[in-house]
C-alpha cells in the first residue's frame, strides 16, 4: 500500500510543531531546512505551499538561522514569484542576505555573503 504524502505531510508539520512548542529544544537550521523539503517531496505546487514555504522562511529568518542549507531548500520549494519577493531580486544576479537572518548560525560553511 502506497503512502499518502497528504498524511505524511501532516506528521511532519505536527513533529515541528511540536518541536517549536517545546521549551528545552527549538528548531535550528537543519530543522527548518528539512522541513522545507518536505514541503517540496510532499505537497503539491500551489499558492498554499508558498505561504507554507514563506512563513517558514520568515521565521528561520527571525530566528537568524538562514544558511546555505535553507536557501537551497527555498530555491527548489519555492515558487519564483516567492523566492523573488522574500529574497528581494531575482537569484540569478547573485543572492546578499541581510547579516541578522544568519546572525546564530555556528557552522562557517553554512554562512553566506551579508548584505
Amino acid at each position: 500500500e502506497r503512502e499518502n504524502p497528504t498524511e505524511i505531510f501532516s506528521i511532519a508539520l505536527d513533529a515541528f510543531n511540536q518541536l517549536r512548542d517545546e521549551k528545552d529544544e527549538c528548531p535550528d537550521m537543519w530543522t527548518y531546512s528539512l522541513f522545507l523539503r518536505s514541503c517540496s517531496r510532499l505537497v503539491p505546487k500551489s499558492p498554499q505551499r508558498d505561504t507554507v514555504i514563506q512563513n517558514i522562511f520568515m521565521e528561520c529568518s527571525q530566528e537568524g538561522l538562514v544558511g546555505r542549507s535553507m536557501l537551497s531548500e527555498l530555491l527548489d520549494t519555492g515558487s519564483e514569484e516567492l523566492v523573488v519577493t522574500i529574497l528581494g531580486d531575482d537569484p540569478r544576479k547573485g543572492i546578499k542576505i541581510p547579516r541578522n537572518w544568519s546572525r546564530n548560525i555556528k557552522d562557517e560553511k553554512q554562512l553566506l555573503k551579508n548584505a
